[in-house]
């Protein structure tokens, strides 16, 4: 492999890791931020958000 090949075949391995962590960050914020809506609207404990 020559050395112009290796940045791309480490950017193939690293953008996909990168882009799930960072959309599971984005969900684990995004609920956070509207679970008090939900438990007052649906009537819902912090137990049953975690289901």
């Amino acid at each position: 492999m020559s050395l112009s090949q290796r940045p791309t075949t480490w950017v193939m391995i690293f953008l996909p890791f990168a882009l799930g962590y960072y959309l599971s960050y984005l969900l684990r914020t995004v609920n956070a931020v509207i679970s008090p809506e939900l438990t007052r609207d649906l009537a819902l404990s912090a137990a049953d958000l975690a289901y």
